[in-house]
């Protein structure tokens, strides 16, 4: 699945870190048609709109073709307000793939954002000793008549500050094997969690559950 319609008013992940200076995103392989959620894919369900947004309001926004090259460019962005995305990856990252993305999370201080329903990004949290796991696939429906459960077009709200109205699509619910104080539920499809924030050493790390995200309109403040 990717980003449908995102446009300029996909903002969550500012929404949730405050200044968004880097963002990485998943590679471009040179000869191939992309698709889904890739930054290369320029076509409706692409992200290539959420990449000039990030890049037009927040400053330099890096693709990463290969995770074990960045450490040789990261250092000089040191001391900014660091954004690593991980949208809707179509393969299971190798053991070196993670443990060159928890090193940038853990001696980088990167931030991490991740929207996946899928369950691929598992293995990061994992290896990061985070306690949330997306349950992929098993998406949240909302039940529209007594025979009829919608899953594809879906309302819910993101409470981070405000509350947000938000129309979601397949989303992944979130589970937090025990109770963590340091990880808040802030989205949520009626009961369902599909999103929630972490506190990780000096970083934070949000989860949603889809890689599809509409804000329609903010609504009360705390």
């Amino acid at each position: 699945s990717g980003m449908k319609n995102i446009q300029g008013r996909v903002f969550l992940a500012a929404l949730v870190f405050g200044v968004l200076f880097f963002a990485f995103l998943e590679g471009s392989r040179e000869g191939l048609m992309h698709g889904g959620a890739s930054p290369y894919n320029y076509r409706w369900d692409g992200t290539s709109n959420l990449v000039k947004y990030l890049a037009r309001r927040y400053g330099t926004v890096i693709l990463v073709e290969n995770w074990l090259e960045v450490e040789n460019f990261v250092k000089k962005f040191y001391d900014a307000c660091k954004v690593m995305m991980l949208v809707s990856p179509e393969k299971r990252y190798s053991e070196l793939e993670i443990n060159s993305i928890s090193k940038l999370i853990e001696e980088f201080g990167f931030n991490i954002a991740v929207f996946d329903e899928g369950s691929y990004t598992n293995d990061i949290l994992a290896a990061l000793g985070i306690p949330v796991r997306i349950d992929a696939y098993n998406y949240v429906g909302v039940r529209v008549s007594n025979d009829k459960v919608v899953k594809d077009v879906v309302p819910g709200r993101v409470d981070f500050n405000r509350s947000h109205d938000i129309v979601f699509s397949f989303a992944s619910p979130i589970t937090m094997p025990g109770s963590h104080a340091l990880c808040i539920p802030i989205a949520f499809i009626e009961n369902q969690t599909i999103g929630v924030i972490c506190d990780f050493a000096t970083s934070r790390v949000l989860v949603i559950g889809l890689s599809l995200i509409h804000i329609s309109k903010p609504t009360r403040p705390y």
